[in-house]
């Protein structure tokens, strides 16, 4: 067979060695994945063609330094993913990625394959959006100790970390919520995610730097990727919560979470109580997904666009300065007064 060899590539080495291509790619890379024997066939083949490897590997190591990993498990961008928050956040990371002079790939370092981590040999820089389970987090490190990582909601640490001001959002939904006498309150939340923790400890200090005589109770669900049996769960929660408490019922209800917060609303709705006037809500997030509810539900937020691009301009930053510094950016949370909690005296049922 007549070879060009101005169009010889990894491919065309590959078809004439009856192998694949990331068999070629390992070989030429050194990957001690690959046979010395098959290493051997594949370096003469190489040689035979004339292909100019060495000249391959300096564009792929070129190539490297602009490659940027963003972590985001698939259970996050999966569901209600017209309105899903981590979707937004993805789309503007990859956008100031391009912007930067950067390519973004997107990752799920949590998936059972290992094709994922394999790809961060050819990354400079990781974004985690979501969280990282703590066995992959050490596989990482070690493995890759010059990556540069930054963390959004990744719950690791000891790298920069870009986030919302979790436990000051918390603390603003307490204030507002005890400045409107509501001395029993139920906070519907997932106690596993860190940034949902946070956000709860922010409120409890809120609540009680208002007024001390307040009973705050955890409405606890857990929540699994699969979206039908995140939804039975939290039905289940909330049925044995109301079962034990109809004699006691919170008059607001505090959720540091969009989904959870719509999910509650629709719940109260169905048995027959009224937000506002039968009991208070405050939500979070300022996402599209609120349009879901026949009424508006006041909110903590902070910008998606904005959390997005700082996390991105840091790691381009930490990159083009080759430098590994370690501290932590709060972006500041706001609030949105949707009217959802009123103050008790003017509610139908006031305990």
């Amino acid at each position: 067979m007549k070879i060009n060899r101005k169009r010889i590539n990894m491919r065309l080495i590959a078809k004439e060695l009856g192998i694949s291509p990331m068999t070629v790619s390992r070989a030429l890379n050194g990957s001690p994945l690959v046979k010395e024997a098959t290493r051997s066939r594949i370096v003469s083949q190489v040689q035979d063609l004339g292909y100019d490897f060495e000249n391959r590997l300096r564009s792929l190591k070129e190539d490297r330094l602009k490659n940027i990993a963003i972590h985001c498990g698939e259970e996050k961008t999966t569901g209600v993913s017209a309105f899903d928050f981590y979707i937004q956040l993805h789309y503007f990371c990859i956008s100031q990625v391009k912007r930067r002079g950067f390519s973004g790939n997107t990752v799920d370092l949590n998936s059972s394959g290992r094709g994922d981590i394999t790809m961060l040999s050819k990354c400079r820089a990781l974004i985690l959006l979501s969280p990282l389970r703590p066995q992959v987090w050490q596989e990482i490190r070690i493995k890759f100790p010059k990556l540069k990582t930054i963390n959004m909601f990744g719950e690791v640490e000891g790298v920069p970390t870009v986030t919302p001001d979790e436990t000051g959002g918390g603390e603003i939904a307490g204030r507002h919520v005890a400045s409107k006498g509501h001395r029993n309150i139920g906070v519907f939340l997932d106690l596993s995610e860190r940034s949902f923790l946070l956000r709860y400890a922010g409120f409890i200090a809120g609540v009680h730097s208002v007024r001390q005589d307040v009973r705050i109770e955890p409405i606890s669900f857990a929540n699994p990727a699969d979206k039908d049996e995140a939804d039975r769960l939290k039905e289940e929660a909330l049925d044995i919560y109301f079962s034990a408490n109809k004699k006691n019922m919170p008059t607001a209800f505090f959720v540091p979470n969009c989904y959870a917060a719509i999910y509650l609303y629709n719940y109260l709705k169905r048995h027959g109580i009224k937000v506002p006037s039968d009991a208070g809500l405050v939500g979070y997030d300022n996402i599209d997904y609120y349009k879901m509810a026949d009424i508006q539900i006041s909110r903590v937020y902070f910008e998606v666009r904005d959390l997005a691009f700082q996390a991105v301009d840091i790691a381009c930053s930490i990159i083009e300065k080759d430098e590994s510094p370690l501290f932590t950016v709060n972006l500041p949370v706001k609030f949105m007064d949707c009217g959802s909690v009123l103050p008790i005296g003017k509610m139908k049922r006031k305990s």
